[in-house]
């Protein structure tokens, strides 16, 4: 019997033995104790009895009261004809619930109908109960318990009823005890729907105790291990099978299980069979009440099959279809590891791109699948020539890749190097062909390149490019400070050309005269760079990285549109001019040079082409003599003269100097400035100006700094000069002011 039964068990037991001792104190009814007494006593007797019994009666009430509103249930007692005698507290708290306030409801009343009324719905199967409580009130059952819901709007209940027999005063009667029970069925319901789970799950359960001994296990474990239940329960278990994992991983589940009481991840286990499976497990501890561990649950799932499932579609993801090397992908990664490892060894770790020469004619003379034999036999010589820690990839068509960690020192890269170029060049055969391959190889080292891993792939890219241009079957080593200079070059180049579009380079003109009238001939174009930050700069700052680039021709045909535009204007202000520009050696190699200068003269009709002169170096004019002279004869045919600037710098004989077309010579300042001083150079100087004469060539002598040079010059027979004496270069706007005030400003004419 249940625990609620033998509460009214003993509150039956409690009522009889009060109503027992009511009998034994009055020893019967009063009329027996007045006939065996006299009258007059017999009256006072039975007063004193009659208070006796009254008094009983009330502590018997009282004690019923007080044992009835002890039990939390609501009790109801009934007599024989299941009418309500009396109720307890809870009863009547339950009857107020459901806005039923009267104290003494339902007394008097049929209890299934008072019970309908107090909870405000109807007892599930209402014939049930009144036949059960009937069984007990005539004395045909000795209990009778049933269990049933009840739905309200709000919530879900359950209730049990029980009933017992109730002899008071020789009537029959019962107490009915009416119990809500919600609690611990939502608790059943709750247990079951877990246990439905724990047997239904397609996941592996296993339940121990705190000593880890198997309790229960559910029907997937032996499914998934093979183990019966029969087989596992009371053994003793262990998180992980040791000898397929890590080292420490059972302390660390431990002490996951201690600090945070779970712990999940994947373990390799063994099935019952031998074989190796994957599972994902996770494991939970329970505590009771007071905090004790009771209990250990396992759950787990057999993945091997999906982690089979993921490797394969990773191998796919990082490793080339032909021959099974790691790709780009997987290369970046292990790239990115080593070089870590090595900033923190102190190692250098070597990348090295590999491409084989001539591979296309293999290709298209001897098909794709000879092709692809060639490439999957490179791959294995590479591997056989390798270390277990360096890594071989192929990025795509016939280009690989090398990972070389944790070299000790170049001379071992060197050697290793050899090994490959040497196995590279090996004979392949294939089928009835013989064929020979050679590789180029670009490398580079880390950290001596301190830069991220996609900047290292690139420079190893650079270098592999070089060891091609230098003839193919040879390997280059990245030197980063030569490139890094390189590049600064190149920035510097992009700067200057993004300087020609906004129009920052500027021409000052300095004027060149007759020295012994200080008429003015001409002009010299000379350029300069007015930054936007770093101010004005004169042509040595930008000029040697512009000669040889892939701009100098577009800087050139800025100088010259520059220079014709400027004479324009001046022609339209009433003042012919002369302007002469520079023109570079590779300006020179130009077949349409000379097209050029008419396209740009063209375009100002007013403009002749006596009004431009191109001054060339010495050096330029002896390089590439045929294409020189081819050009500059186009030049004096269209009547553009032609000036020699520098000469005496350079090396040319006077042959070649007689060949030259040219139409004036320009004495270097280095020897004008020197001559007052230097014999010698007063002997250049000299020489030039008797050779320029004996060729029938104008002489222009440059540097003339002082009224000395100028005078001296004219002693010398030399007609024309320019120099920081004469006129310091100028702005174009200042250039007509100064014309206008030009002449009293040569002291040597004074």
């Amino acid at each position: 019997m249940t625990l609620l039964t033998d509460e009214i068990s003993e509150l039956i037991a409690q009522l009889r033995e009060i109503e027992s001792r009511i009998i034994e104190l009055t020893g019967g009814a009063i009329d027996t104790v007045i006939d065996k007494k006299g009258m007059p006593f017999m009256l006072t007797q039975a007063q004193n009895e009659l208070r006796q019994r009254a008094e009983i009666h009330r502590q018997y009430a009282e004690q019923q009261a007080a044992i009835l509103n002890a039990i939390p249930a609501h009790i109801t007692l009934l007599d024989g004809e299941g009418i309500l005698v009396d109720v307890n507290d809870a009863w009547r708290e339950y009857a107020e619930l459901n806005n039923n306030r009267d104290p003494a409801f339902g007394i008097g009343k049929n209890y299934l109908k008072t019970c309908q009324q107090a909870s405000g719905e109807s007892i599930h199967d209402a014939s049930l109960a009144e036949t059960g409580i009937r069984s007990v009130l005539i004395g045909e059952a000795p209990s009778f318990t049933m269990e049933y819901p009840c739905h309200s709007p709000t919530k879900q209940q359950w209730f049990r009823l029980m009933a017992a027999p109730l002899n008071t005063d020789g009537q029959h009667g019962a107490v009915v005890m009416h119990l809500d029970i919600t609690e611990r069925k939502l608790a059943d319901l709750e247990m079951q729907r877990a246990l439905s789970v724990f047997k239904s799950s397609s996941d592996g359960v296993l339940i121990a105790d705190a000593d880890l001994k198997v309790l229960d296990v559910n029907p997937a474990y032996a499914l998934i291990t093979g183990y019966e239940k029969n087989e596992i329960i009371a053994q003793t278990i262990n998180f992980v099978i040791t000898d397929l994992q890590i080292d420490g991983l059972e302390t660390k589940i431990q002490r996951a299980l201690n600090t945070e009481g779970f712990w999940r991840g994947e373990v390799r286990n063994r099935r019952k069979s031998g074989e190796v499976y994957i599972e994902n497990l996770s494991i939970s501890v329970v505590h009771d009440d007071l905090g004790q561990l009771i209990n250990y649950i396992l759950i787990f799932s057999d993945i091997t099959q999906s982690k089979t499932h993921e490797a394969e579609l990773d191998h796919v993801a990082n490793h080339d279809p032909l021959t099974g090397l790691p790709n780009r992908r997987l290369l970046t990664d292990r790239l990115q590891q080593a070089m870590l490892k090595a900033r923190r060894d102190k190692d250098l770790l070597a990348l090295c791109y590999i491409d084989l020469d001539n591979f296309k004619p293999i290709n298209d003379k001897l098909g794709h699948a000879i092709g692809d034999s060639v490439l999957i036999e490179v791959s294995k010589r590479l591997m056989l020539l390798l270390r277990d820690s360096d890594t071989v990839s192929r990025i795509g068509g016939d280009e690989f890749i090398l990972l070389l960690p944790g070299l000790k020192n170049q001379e071992e890269l060197h050697a290793l190097l050899d090994r490959l170029m040497s196995a590279l060049e090996a004979i392949i055969s294939i089928n009835d062909y013989t064929i020979k391959v050679s590789a180029s190889m670009g490398v580079v080292l880390f950290p001596d390149d301190d830069v991220d891993a996609d900047t290292l792939l690139r420079h190893a890219d650079q270098a592999m490019y070089i060891a091609k241009e230098s003839g193919r079957n040879q390997y280059h080593i990245y030197d980063s400070k030569l490139a890094k200079a390189i590049e600064s070059h190149n920035s510097f180049i992009d700067e200057i050309k993004h300087s020609l579009l906004a129009k920052e380079f500027v021409l000052f003109y300095q004027p060149k005269i007759k020295l012994n009238t200080g008429d003015v001939i001409g002009f010299e174009a000379l350029v300069r760079w007015q930054h936007p930050t770093r101010g004005l700069l004169s042509p040595a700052a930008f000029l040697p990285a512009i000669l040889g680039s892939n701009i100098e021709i577009l800087f050139g045909e800025y100088v010259m549109r520059s220079a014709i535009e400027q004479l324009n204007e001046w022609q339209l202000q009433g003042h012919r001019l002369q302007v002469s520009i520079n023109i570079s050696a590779n300006e020179l190699r130009q077949t349409n040079l000379v097209n050029h200068i008419n396209q740009q003269l063209q375009r100002f009709p007013a403009l002749m082409t006596k009004q431009l002169e191109i001054e060339l170096l010495e050096t330029a004019a002896v390089e590439d003599m045929a294409e020189v002279i081819a050009t500059l004869k186009q030049c004096r045919a269209e009547g553009i003269q032609v000036s020699l600037d520098d000469f005496g710098t350079g090396y040319s004989s006077l042959t070649i100097f007689r060949q030259l077309p040219v139409d004036i010579l320009k004495i270097d300042q280095s020897f004008v400035r020197n001559m007052l001083i230097d014999q010698n150079d007063q002997s250049i100087v000299e020489s030039v100006i008797s050779m320029a004469k004996a060729f029938d060539r104008t002489v222009i002598a440059e540097g003339v700094e002082t009224m000395a040079h100028a005078t001296r010059l004219i002693e010398l027979g030399c007609e024309f000069g320019q120099g920081y004496g004469i006129a310091k270069p100028m702005p174009a706007e200042l250039v007509l002011d100064w014309l206008a005030q030009s002449k009293p400003t040569f002291t040597w004419l004074a």
